[in-house]
């Protein structure tokens, strides 16, 4: 017997006396209340005949005044130990008999509670009545009397009750117990990895077992599928997991290379203004441009692991984002590779960061190129879809049901094999030979489309190619699209502070072509010292966030106790998500990410050195 049968057993034992021990204390409680009163008009019956014959013993001895004869009768009649007094009346004497403390006879009657029933008979001689005797029954011997029967009567009681209680248990064993056993062998049969089907084939099952019987099957069907939803949670988890903890260590070195990347970006666009007339050496610089500009977007991906690239979110409109991607691809894939786009969703707007989501299609473009070494189709598809909650649980989508636009990226390439697949969005990790990838690309698109509040999955089949389906949330807005426009050249004092030597240079050189008087601190305790001192010459102060000594909130702190009314922008390699509500509380006018445009940057300080204080966020 299992330990699942024994327990049920053990249950159903204690159940059943239990059940019969309440219906026995309850059955002989009545039994015993309920025939207390018969038991005690019994006795009182038995009292009635007994003094009746007492008195009709005494008649003679009465009606001769025989007293020795009197005494005789009543001192036998008082052997009786239940009887607790005996009172005899005439009209003459009256005779008594009862007990002492010893219980020994005694003449005269000790009025207690000895006495439970009495019964007073008169005497008759002739016709006519000539006395009364009253005799009085113990207490001792009515108790007796009806515990005697309560004995009796609960001897009987337990009896049938055991036969009862033996009759069920072996219906119940014979019925609940051996179907219940071969159930639970049924039951370890399947948790071992196989349904033994033989154990329960050809045997007699009551309809509720039978119900169980499929009922436990269904459970292991549904505790089967949960696992597996579980495991799917679990390695979600450990995959966000482990980019978050790589995310931490990238967005410290990118923070570090945004700023040398903020002094090579500046000073090449100051090269190229001053070279306008020298076509030779302006391609060069736009390389450095588009050099810098390309490693810029690689900081962006290691940013977006540790979620410290500021987030700029503008309309984007998807259509010719992608037109722009495969503009991009064009100039790079190999001519065995043809570009096909079916973009059947008109030209969807979404808000985003339209730098990341265009660097997120890219990625996917050059994994496809990289998938078909032999050549093939690279396609992008856009669509409109609704998504309600089945659609989201059937296809693994861990996104709300509601109105989202679809971008599928599919190539007809190699594909990818089932061991690797769950593996694929990990930072870092890489099936092209060393040097050949950083294993980022992925990775970084997986992290984009999740701060885009969209979600992305893939579907190969080994030599038969690849489909990553992005989805990505539909504005409801009314959006209209940002046009970039050229620098904003301006007047005014302009406090720069920044611990990079490089950056300071090449960012006080951009400002002054720009028309500005640039004033210089290295670190928050010079800055503080610069504007004590240039105060009525200063509109605005340029300042970093992240500086040895005093940080850019402290020095903001005490900036504004040197003028409560001082313009701050904050500039960073990286932010946290929030940071631009928190520095705005502390009285900062805006915030601009490293490495910074030149038309970037002038947009900016032009909004911020405004008479009328209209300020752009960016």
């Amino acid at each position: 017997m299992t330990l699942m049968t024994k327990s049920i057993s053990t249950y159903l034992v204690t159940v059943l006396l239990s059940v019969v021990t309440v219906i026995l204390i309850l059955f002989f409680s009545a039994y015993y209340f309920l025939d207390r009163d018969r038991q005690l008009a019994s006795l009182h019956n038995k009292l009635d005949i007994s003094s009746g014959l007492l008195a009709s013993g005494l008649s003679v001895p009465l009606w001769n005044f025989d007293e020795e004869q009197i005494d005789k009768f009543m001192d036998g009649f008082m052997k009786n130990q239940e009887v607790a007094y005996l009172e005899l009346k005439s009209r003459e004497k009256t005779y008594q008999r009862g007990r002492d403390n010893a219980w020994n006879i005694s003449t005269h009657i000790v009025r207690d509670s000895s006495a439970v029933l009495e019964q007073e008979k008169p005497i008759v001689f002739s016709g006519q009545q000539i006395g009364t005797v009253k005799v009085g029954l113990t207490q001792k011997y009515v108790s007796q009397e009806l515990h005697n029967n309560g004995l009796m009567m609960l001897g009987i009681v337990l009896i049938l009750d055991s036969i009862i209680l033996a009759s069920l248990y072996l219906i119940l064993s014979r019925k609940l117990l051996k179907p219940l056993k071969t159930l639970d062998l049924f039951a370890v049969s399947v948790i071992s990895g196989g349904e033994d089907r033989g154990l329960i084939a050809g045997r007699p099952f009551m309809g509720e077992l039978e119900t169980l019987r499929s009922s436990l099957i269904t459970m292991m069907d549904t505790l089967e599928a949960r696992f597996v939803e579980k495991k799917q949670l679990q390695d979600q988890l450990h995959q966000a997991q482990k980019m978050d903890v790589i995310g931490q260590l990238a967005g410290g070195i990118a923070h570090d290379f945004n700023n040398m990347l903020a002094a090579i970006m500046a000073s090449a666009e100051l090269i190229k203004n001053r070279l306008s007339e020298d076509d030779r050496n302006l391609k060069l610089v736009n390389n450095i441009i588009n050099a810098a500009n390309r490693s810029a977007d690689l900081t962006r991906d290691l940013l977006s692991f540790s979620r410290k690239g500021a987030k700029e979110r503008s309309p984007v409109a998807i259509n010719e984002t992608i037109v722009a991607v495969i503009g991009l691809l064009e100039r790079t894939l190999d001519k065995s590779i043809r570009l096909v786009t079916r973009l059947e969703a008109g030209n969807p707007i979404v808000l985003g960061d339209v730098a990341q989501i265009q660097n997120a299609l890219l990625n996917l473009g050059v994994n496809a190129r990289d998938a078909m070494p032999e050549g093939g189709i690279l396609t992008y598809a856009t669509s409109l879809i609704t998504l309600n909650a089945t659609d989201c649980q059937s296809h693994h989508i861990l996104l709300k049901p509601g109105k989202y636009l679809q971008i599928s990226v599919s190539d007809t390439g190699v594909g990818i094999s089932r061991e690797i697949i769950n593996r694929i969005f990990e930072p870092f990790f890489t099936t092209k030979p060393q040097g050949k990838g950083t294993g980022l690309g992925l990775a970084a698109v997986y992290r984009t489309i999740q701060d885009h509040q969209g979600s992305i999955n893939v579907y190969s089949e080994p030599g038969n190619g690849t489909v990553f389906n992005v989805y990505l949330p539909v504005s409801s807005e009314n959006l209209t699209l940002l046009v970039e426009d050229g620098p904003i050249s301006g007047s005014g004092g302009i406090l720069l502070v920044d611990d990079e030597p490089i950056l300071l240079s090449a960012a006080q050189a951009l400002l002054e072509e720009l028309g500005y008087t640039v004033y210089l601190a290295e670190d928050g305790n010079q800055a503080l010292t610069v504007y004590a001192q240039e105060q009525s010459n200063i509109q605005m102060v340029l300042l970093d966030m992240i500086m040895p000594g005093l940080n850019g909130r402290e020095t903001l702190v005490r900036l504004r106790k040197l003028n409560p009314d001082v313009r701050v922008v904050f500039c960073s390699g990286f932010h946290r998500e929030g940071t631009n509500d928190e520095l705005l509380e502390l009285g900062a006018q805006g915030f601009i990410q490293k490495p910074y445009s030149r038309s970037a940057i002038s947009k900016v300080v032009a909004n911020v050195m405004a008479p009328d204080g209209d300020i752009i966020s960016r």
